[in-house]
């Protein structure tokens, strides 16, 4: 007995190092033919094993195969792997169970699609072993996936796959998470499938994770089979977090957005059923609503429509940090769409608000039609009613690069327009009936451009382009050309200015390019008109000015300064300039002075030349010089402007600073007789009047800053008058709005040597008068105070007031040593002068 079961343990061990040693001295590759063969049986599909085939029954039955197929080399549906392991388990074999501890496929390589009449072409297992009776602990695969439309001719390409996860027999479930390549971009993903109770379908859970792009999908309902054909019902969710995106202004924070839809798919077309757009944080989000569908085959499309009846894109805006500017549409338009996430099928998206609120006001009926293709997203159209009566159309193409297409704006208001885009009530196209405007509009990161531009102001039709750029510096730049047969100056400077405070405000450079047949300003009538120039922070460039007027008067200038090396010189001449062509260049910066020269009547014409020149002076200023010179019938003339700003200021072309700097004037006027000139300057008709028939020279030096009190002298001089005024004087008081002084107070000490009063006053004793005193200009008068004169051979002393206005009083006081009561009595009756047979 002992010897028998002494056998059966040398037999046993010897069977047991068999099974654990023989698998390593067995070559399984010449098995293979047979392995192919059972295998084909059993999975009912052709099995070809090219590599290497392995097998071990101890510790775990392991199977190991390399390049191994399974279908015909012609089947669209063949499945190949470069490494097939799997380890089973022991014991569930042992109990007549497939289940598998670990299997591990890599280089898998699996293509399935729709045939023409949209069944699955998918791998076919025909023999009598269940592949769903299997169970996997673990399973890890890599490989790629094919799919493929035959209807559509497409194919899908799931590159450089990696799963793990685990197969559950009794529940039919497959679960794991892995990664896979898409046009050259990773994605993370979650799978889970399960049957359904009555076995009917397979409940699918697809989520992709955000990877590169902060974008994941969702995708959770039941797949069936009808008639080899599948059917999809369910739930689909895509959602874009909040992210930071690199910009060349730095971070940006990306507006997050969630879409939502019910989904019934079969091959040929999809439905999507309340679906639910919010574009936005939750408590701010524009929330839209609507439905899509998706046709598949030959000429696939997904086609959507949305809407929302109110709208608040100011409180979006806020709640985003950024500005409610209207004129950020267009740049905000081009972002929404470019941060869309590129298809895989076309898609026609119809989007409608009845009203959303920018800028402060509703605009009404606002539509979106958008397309994508494969490589780009197109916005076929863009309207809105905007304040103003304004009607915008806008399409082109939205790419990574920028926006480019056609834009059309017809406003009947422009006025209110304007105040709208600027977000503030200084409207500057008063009195301009109505705009429109049509263009190509190129829009990109730095760059905003309106080219092929045909824009009609009211006085005619202006062709050209207007763009603006942002420089290398972060300032901005404009660049301008525009021709024209009849410009309206004023709306075309109002309508820039508007579109540059939209902008941002005015640029720091560009380049201006301007001609006209006719052009209008301040209602003055230019022929012709053109103008040329440049600018940056450092120079002006004046290219080329030129215009023409009726009358003869012609206009021309150039020249350049070099605002960094406080260098250069600007020069623009005129001749056969007349009273109306100043008063229209003086209308826009002094309309008081422009108002009383008017009022003068016929002038005479001259000859005009105004110099700009700036040069360094030392000690970190510079030295600017201002000349005008006027050479004509009625003013021979010429004024120097002279001061030393700083460097700092120049270079800057800060005006604001400038003008608190000291500057000084210094002017000499000669006024031939009668000229009604002399009524420009205070005063004047009086001149006028003592100098009836002689020249008067006006000499003229001021210094300080233009915006504060004056120090002045001023001298008077003619054959019949020689007289000095010297004090202060404010040019624009900030309480007085009075015209008949051109806001001028003064306060100074006049001294008049001589003055020949004998006309004016019919005595003959007035003749050389002599006079010490205090002058006092204001809005309400003219008042001479601590008078001290000589008349004649009597000295008088006192105070006069002049009053101002419609209805002037003279009021004083006045003392004299010595009274010619007749003559005096003969003036206070009216007598003296008269007619002695009266």
């Amino acid at each position: 007995m002992q010897t028998t079961l002494l056998g059966l343990a040398i037999a046993f061990i010897l069977a047991l190092l068999a099974a654990l040693i023989g698998p390593y001295f067995v070559d399984w590759n010449q098995f293979k033919p047979q392995f192919e063969v059972e295998a084909s049986r059993v999975l009912g599909a052709p099995v070809r094993v090219e590599g290497a085939l392995d097998a071990r029954l101890l510790p775990t039955p392991t199977l190991r195969l390399r390049k191994v197929a399974v279908g015909k080399p012609s089947d669209p549906g063949r499945i190949a792997a470069d490494k097939l392991d799997v380890e089973f388990s022991l014991g569930s074999l042992m109990r007549g169970d497939w289940r598998a501890s670990e299997l591990t496929v890599d280089g898998l390589a699996v293509n399935a699609g729709l045939d023409e009449r949209g069944r699955i072409i998918a791998p076919s297992f025909s023999g009598g072993f269940n592949i769903g009776s299997v169970s996997i602990d673990r399973l890890n695969l890599t490989g790629k996936v094919g799919l493929y439309d035959t209807a559509s001719r497409t194919t899908i390409a799931l590159d450089d796959i990696n799963f793990s996860g685990d197969v559950r027999a009794l529940a039919g479930s497959v679960r794991g998470e892995g990664q896979l390549s898409y046009n050259g971009e990773r994605y993370p993903f979650r799978l889970s499938t399960a049957q359904i109770g009555d076995g009917s379908g397979t409940r699918v859970r697809f989520g992709v994770e955000p990877g590169a792009r902060p974008l994941s999908a969702y995708l959770d309902g039941v797949l069936t089979s009808v008639a080899e054909a599948p059917q999809f019902e369910g739930a689909l969710s895509v959602v874009r977090t909040a992210s930071l995106k690199s910009s060349p202004q730095g971070a940006v924070l990306q507006t997050p957005w969630k879409m939502t839809a019910n989904v019934r798919a079969e091959p040929s077309v999809a439905k999507l059923d309340q679906v639910e757009l919010v574009y936005g944080s939750d408590e701010t989000a524009f929330k839209l609503s609507g439905v899509a569908d998706v046709r598949f085959g030959a000429s696939p499309l997904l086609h959507v429509v949305l809407a929302a009846r109110q709208l608040d894109a100011d409180r979006l805006l806020a709640k985003e940090g950024a500005t409610s500017e209207p004129a950020q549409i267009v740049a905000s338009l081009r972002d929404l769409v470019r941060d869309l996430p590129q298809p895989p099928l076309p898609v026609q998206a119809e989007i409608g608000v009845d009203s959303l609120t920018l800028g402060g006001r509703p605009i009404q009926n606002v539509g979106l039609d958008l397309s994508a293709s494969k490589s780009e997203w197109r916005i076929d159209k863009f309207e809105m009613r905007a304040p103003g009566a304004t009607q915008v159309t806008l399409s082109g193409i939205a790419a990574a690069a920028g926006f480019k297409g056609a834009i059309s704006i017809d406003s009947a208001d422009p006025d209110l327009l304007a105040i709208w885009l600027q977000g503030r009530n200084d409207a500057m196209l008063r009195g301009q009936r109505s705009l429109r405007v049509r263009g190509q509009l190129n829009v990109t990161a730095d760059r905003v451009a309106l080219d092929d531009m045909n824009a009609d102001l009211g006085s005619g039709e202006l062709r050209g382009k207007i763009g603006w750029v942002k420089s290398a510096s972060g300032g901005s730049r404009v660049e301008t050309e525009l021709t024209t047969a009849s410009l309206d100056l004023d709306a075309t400077i109002a309508l820039a200015k508007a579109a540059m405070n939209a902008q941002g405000g005015l640029p720091s450079e560009g380049s201006v390019k301007l001609a006209a047949t006719s052009a209008k300003w301040a209602g003055q009538e230019l022929r012709p008109f053109a103008a040329s120039f440049a600018f940056t922070p450092k120079t002006l460039t004046v290219d080329a000015f030129s215009a023409g007027a009726p009358g003869g008067m012609q206009a021309n200038g150039g020249g350049a300064i070099d605002f960094f090396d406080a260098t250069g010189k600007i020069n623009i001449g005129a001749s056969d300039v007349g009273a109306g062509q100043i008063v229209a260049l003086l209308s826009p910066f002094v309309p008081e002075l422009a108002s009383r020269v008017q009022s003068l009547g016929d002038a005479g014409r001259a000859k005009i030349s105004l110099t700009a020149a700036l040069d360094k002076a030392g000690g970190g200023r510079g030295k600017a010089r201002v000349t005008l010179d006027i050479d004509g019938t009625q003013i021979k003339s010429n004024t120097v402007l002279s001061g030393s700003p700083r460097l700092d200021e120049v270079r800057a072309v800060n005006l604001d600073a400038m003008s608190r700097d000291e500057w000084t004037i210094e002017t000499k006027s000669l006024f031939p007789k009668q000229t009604p000139l002399l009524g420009i300057i205070p005063l004047g008709d009086a001149l006028r009047t003592l100098a009836s028939s002689e020249a008067v020279q006006l000499d003229l030096t001021a210094s300080g800053a233009p915006r504060a009190p004056l120090k002045f002298k001023a001298t008077v001089s003619g054959d019949t008058i020689d007289a000095t005024a010297e004090g202060r004087a404010e040019l624009w008081p900030k309480d007085t709005q009075s015209k008949d002084t051109q806001g001028l107070t003064a306060d100074a000490a006049l001294t008049v040597r001589r003055v020949n009063l004998a006309t004016l006053l019919d005595q003959p004793q007035a003749a050389n008068v002599s006079l010490t005193s205090r002058l006092v200009l204001s809005p309400d008068e003219i008042a001479l105070r601590d008078i001290d004169s000589r008349v004649g051979g009597a000295r008088v002393r006192g105070r006069l007031s002049f009053g101002r206005g419609d209805d002037p009083a003279i009021d004083g006081e006045l003392g004299m040593d010595v009274l010619d009561l007749g003559a005096a009595f003969a003036s206070a009756i009216g007598a003296a002068g008269g007619d002695p047979a009266a």
